[in-house]
């Protein structure tokens, strides 16, 4: 009697599953869409790529600009537009999209909500009459991925059958035993290791704002034009290696002959830490700035755009002047490129 229970209970629960890993659509004024939590290392250009839609498309439809960057634990709306939305009945090409149906609503209506047929409802569906609940999950699409977002597979008849077969204690032993192997006790040596790293961290000294550090900057005058990029993480600063892991997940994007000033900060003189202020590029990106004709470079971190003003007038980027000195810049008609990767 108790494993006809526990049958019954394994079988509701993994349908309970099944069904909540849906991706759920959801609709505004400005259309449909569906919502995406970010999660680290994740920026505007990696979610567009993600979901194969533009990043100038996304940010305008949650409101939000993109020189400002994302919050790890954010949510933004993904908009389901031709380009990643799929609603072709024979080719189920990306990850089901589901409506909830709500009070009063029939296959007509919903069909009609989101352009499709009734057919095409019950066939993704797998209905064979148009009798429909409230709360039931209709797949109405397919939003195209290039990196999965979820697990929407079925459960298959044989992984649950294997289950339903197994004893009480079987399967009470092999969740216990999970259990074990997914919460280990860390041991005295392993806590020890753990507060080194914890006093080993470096936090980064408080940098001024723009507004008070953007003083005596120096200009340059050239005439843009792209170059070759250089993605070797040869060079000086602190963030040489963040510079090459953000090379392994965007696309190189590089810039040569650009006005740009100085700014004084008390950061980088002992630590390596050099910042920039950097037009078009998001916050946080690292970028290598190299002086033209020499084996002289250094990584720096955007803190965000050029502020407007009479200082700054036409400047796409300005340094640090601890940075400045690390290139050996005593000239003012010192030639520089930068590379970047989103």
């Amino acid at each position: 009697m108790r494993t006809t229970y526990l049958m019954f209970f394994l079988l509701i629960s993994l349908g309970s599953f099944a069904q909540s890993t849906q991706l759920i659509v959801k609709s505004t004024g400005k259309g449909l869409y569906i919502e995406h939590k970010v999660i680290p290392k994740e920026n505007w250009y990696s979610i567009g790529r993600k979901y194969e839609i533009s990043p100038l498309e996304i940010a305008p439809f949650n409101g939000l600009s993109m020189d400002k960057g994302l919050s790890i634990g954010q949510t933004i709306k993904i908009p389901l537009i031709s380009s990643n939305f799929n609603q072709d009945l024979e080719n189920k090409t990306g990850v089901p999209v589901a409506h909830i149906v709500g009070q009063k609503e029939g296959l007509l209506h919903i069909a009609s909500q989101y352009n499709v047929t009734v057919a095409q409802i019950k066939k993704w569906n797998k209905l064979s009459a148009d009798q429909i609940n409230i709360g039931d999950e209709l797949v109405v699409g397919f939003v195209k991925v290039t990196i999965p977002v979820l697990q929407s597979k079925p459960i298959e008849a044989a992984k649950v059958e294997k289950v339903v077969e197994a004893s009480p204690s079987s399967v009470l032993q092999q969740e216990v035993k999970k259990s074990v192997l997914v919460v280990p006790v860390p041991t005295p040596a392993s806590a020890e290791k753990k507060v080194e790293k914890q006093q080993d961290k470096v936090v980064e000294p408080k940098v001024e704002k723009p507004s008070k550090i953007l003083e005596n900057a120096t200009v340059v005058a050239a005439t843009p034009k792209q170059i070759q990029v250089d993605a070797s993480a040869n060079g000086a600063g602190y963030f040489s290696s963040s510079f090459a892991q953000q090379s392994k997940e965007g696309k190189p994007q590089k810039l040569e002959g650009f006005i740009y000033g100085v700014f004084k900060s008390s950061s980088g003189w002992d630590d390596g830490k050099y910042y920039v202020l950097l037009n078009s590029v998001i916050p946080g990106t690292i970028i290598k700035i190299s002086v033209k004709g020499t084996d002289k470079s250094v990584f720096a971190k955007v803190l965000g755009s050029v502020p407007p003003g009479k200082e700054s007038d036409g400047m796409s980027m300005r340094m640090s002047n601890s940075a400045a000195s690390a290139l050996g810049i005593i000239e003012t008609n010192t030639a520089l490129s930068l590379v970047w990767f989103n």
